[in-house]
């Protein structure tokens, strides 16, 4: 799964001594308290995410992929129904995603929509929901670019 893939090593001073290797999903918005919570900071909380090594992450990646929730865990892909497509669920071994299991494991699918229900009310009454932010002034081969490849529109 290529949304999850992707590996992350974090070096620093002397004050980060512990070495930690995660093995459970991760959002992207669990970067930054996972960050935090290395240097024994507190976790602001402003922040979304949860730190990975925190006893309170979830041990899913949560976020939105083609305008669908998606919901990863270490064995099962669960994506949201839309318009015109069904909810969705992919076993781990099925790695190109090509064979949907929901109608066979329809406990699983249940459970990944709760958490997914879940995390989505929580992210609907976060501070910064729904803010306006400034079109970012950047270069307009970088803008291309972007858009090429489906990040901004």
């Amino acid at each position: 799964d290529e949304m999850l893939r992707i590996p992350l090593i974090i070096a620093g001073p002397e004050k980060l001594k512990q070495r930690v290797t995660i093995n459970h999903p991760v959002s992207i918005i669990d970067v930054a308290p996972t960050i935090v919570d290395l240097f024994d900071k507190e976790v602001p909380q402003t922040y979304q995410g949860v730190s990975a090594i925190s006893k309170k992450h979830p041990g899913i990646a949560v976020g939105t992929h083609e305008g669908r929730w998606r919901v990863t865990t270490a064995e099962w892909t669960y994506l949201s129904a839309t318009e015109g497509r069904g909810p969705e669920l992919y076993h781990h071994t099925d790695k190109a995603q090509q064979s949907n299991v929901i109608a066979k494991h329809p406990d699983v699918a249940d459970r990944l929509n709760a958490k997914m229900e879940r995390v989505a009310a929580a992210c609907r009454r976060h501070p910064y929901q729904g803010t306006a932010i400034e079109k970012v002034m950047m270069p307009s081969k970088v803008e291309q670019g972007l858009k090429s490849l489906g990040y901004i529109q």
